[in-house]
C-alpha cells in the first residue's frame, strides 16, 4: 500500500468512515451498535485495510473486534 492510502479526516462520523473503508473492502466491517456508528473521529486513517482501520477504531473507541462472523468484522461495545 502506499502513502497516498492514508488520508487525513476532521470530525467524521465512524459511519462514515467505515462506509467509505467498506465500499472496495474484501472483509467489510459492521458496526454492531448505532450509538458506536454516530461519534465522530479525527486523525489520518487508511481505508484500503479494513482490518488495520478495525484495530485502530476499537482501540481508540475502546471496542472490540469480533472476527468470528465469516466474512464480516465486527465492532462491538466492551
Amino acid at each position: 500500500a502506499q502513502a497516498e492510502d492514508a488520508r487525513d479526516y476532521r470530525e467524521v462520523r465512524l459511519a462514515d468512515l467505515v462506509g467509505e473503508a467498506n465500499r472496495h473492502a474484501a472483509m467489510p466491517i459492521r458496526i454492531t451498535d448505532p450509538a458506536i456508528g454516530a461519534q465522530t473521529v479525527s486523525g489520518r486513517f487508511r481505508t484500503d485495510d479494513t482490518a488495520v482501520l478495525a484495530e485502530r477504531l476499537a482501540a481508540l473507541f475502546d471496542l472490540s473486534v469480533d472476527r468470528s462472523n465469516s466474512g464480516e468484522i465486527l465492532l462491538r461495545p466492551n
